[in-house]
């Protein structure tokens, strides 16, 4: 009898921790409200208030850039959220911006094909490039800050030096691409759109070294793991895929 009744109890005790494991998985995530938020001020000639696509965060952390559909170029405070500089330059929507590695340099690009290159200190624009394209999705610095690329409305991936000559050209499998990161080391290359695929190339020898079916959609955003070992694409499909950067 003792016996059994110690069977019963524990069975109800398994079975208890089962459901409260499963309840567990689930549970929805905690949603978390962010800390502070940084107000886009409304530009009166507008119907709407703007549309930030793209934001960058200083390689120190102090600062915040952030552009959108007003062609503007916002650069903020990352402390208290204060305005520090306001870019103009852009004559259409603002798809991209990055800081180099020192932090002195920001570059932004968009959809009236330019790449402006913007002094952070000043606010000054030092340099720009025009290229043949119908737009630019993605413009990214390496994180030696020697090397920068860019992705768009073509087939071909472009890596510059930051002086602004052209260095390579990479075939890309479709005329959308929407997405670029470096690895940590800079030795490899990702990017992916309009197809779902996600392209890995090495630069040193220019040769595409994976091609990973990342989703049956288009894909607008990836990203290389801090150690090198892992890149994630997402965009209009309902997941986002994770590949091992070294099998592919």
């Amino acid at each position: 009898m003792i016996a059994r009744c110690w069977q019963t109890a524990l069975l109800l005790h398994c079975g208890l921790i089962l459901l409260a494991q499963q309840a567990a998985l689930a549970a929805p995530p905690a949603v978390i409200a962010p800390q502070r938020t940084i107000q886009v001020p409304r530009d009166p000639a507008q119907a709407q208030a703007s549309v930030i696509s793209t934001v960058a965060i200083s390689p120190d952390g102090t600062l915040i850039a952030g552009a959108g559909d007003d062609h503007y170029v916002r650069v903020w405070q990352a402390g208290d959220g204060s305005l520090a500089k306001i870019l103009r330059g852009h004559q259409d929507w603002v798809r991209s911006v990055s800081f180099s590695r020192d932090g002195r340099t920001l570059i932004s690009a968009g959809e009236d094909r330019s790449i402006l290159f913007w002094d952070v200190q000043t606010g000054q624009q030092t340099k720009s490039l025009t290229l043949n394209t119908p737009a630019i999705y993605a413009a990214q610095f390496d994180p030696q800050g020697t090397l920068f690329g860019v992705v768009g409305f073509t087939t071909k991936l472009s890596l510059f030096r930051t002086e602004g000559q052209l260095e390579a050209e990479f075939d890309c499998p479709c005329r959308d691409m929407r997405a670029l990161a470096f690895s940590p080391d800079g030795r490899l290359l990702a990017a992916a759109g309009q197809d779902g695929r996600l392209s890995i190339w090495d630069i040193a020898t220019g040769q595409r070294v994976h091609s990973i079916e990342a989703d049956s959609r288009r894909l607008r955003s990836v990203e290389i793991s801090p150690d090198g070992s892992e890149v994630a694409a997402g965009g209009e499909g309902l997941h986002v895929g994770v590949s091992d950067v070294r099998h592919g």
